[in-house]
């Protein structure tokens, strides 16, 4: 096995395929230390990418895995780490990384995440902070929707904070665009916990939004 993963580097592109179909195959108690041990390497970052992605296939990923090419200098390996992870704390991180592609990726991942879906959707959101294009705007509403069964009841229980940026929670009602949203934030307007600043940011977005300045 550590003779195969180590082809994982090959310049031949046929030698890589081939050696990772091997891999596959394998045992995971025979692979996953041999792919380990080229995240602790170093390899190349096309090795460490089919390393991890073979970890991944063998459902032996961790998140110090992940951490090797989200750590990378190349936005191509951290976009890559972005689509494997399914921790909040990395794709937290990865959804303010510099680079668009690896932010993209972090959304979409977030979709992923089944232990703290309602935690997820505010993660995705926080990539807003450093702009969007039309591929990042289409995730976050494909992001928010599937999520939507998670994070409705955090909203209308005022779980959902957004960090208390404006600009996310604008997005985010955006994204949904429907009464349900309108009605949670009518009624944590009316709510007497709900603090003051809050409160001026729920209306503002929904008069922008939806006009109701009755609200």
């Amino acid at each position: 096995s550590a003779e195969l993963a180590a082809n994982l580097g090959s310049a031949d592109r046929w030698v890589r395929h081939f050696s990772a179909r091997l891999l596959a195959e394998r045992p995971a108690e025979a692979a996953v230390p041999a792919l380990r041990g080229v995240l602790r390497s170093g390899a190349s970052d096309v090795a460490k990418k089919e390393a991890l992605g073979l970890l991944e296939a063998h459902g032996a990923t961790r998140v110090e895995d992940v951490a090797v090419l989200a750590a990378s200098s190349e936005a191509g390996a951290r976009a890559f780490a972005a689509t494997v992870s399914r921790n909040l704390p990395q794709l937290a991180k990865l959804a303010a990384d510099p680079h668009p592609r690896v932010r993209l990726q972090a959304m979409v991942a977030c979709s992923y995440v089944e232990s703290e879906p309602a935690a997820a959707v505010e993660v995705a959101l926080s990539a807003v902070d450093h702009g969007t294009d039309k591929f990042a705007d289409y995730a976050l509403d494909q992001v928010v929707h599937a999520l939507k069964p998670a994070w409705l009841p955090a909203l209308r229980a005022g779980r959902l904070t957004f960090d208390g940026k404006a600009a996310r929670l604008a997005r985010f009602v955006r994204a949904d665009g429907t009464a349900d949203t309108v009605d949670a934030l009518r009624s944590l307007l009316q709510a007497p916990a709900t603090e003051a600043a809050s409160r001026e940011a729920f209306l503002d977005i929904l008069c922008q939004h939806f006009g109701l300045h009755g609200a």
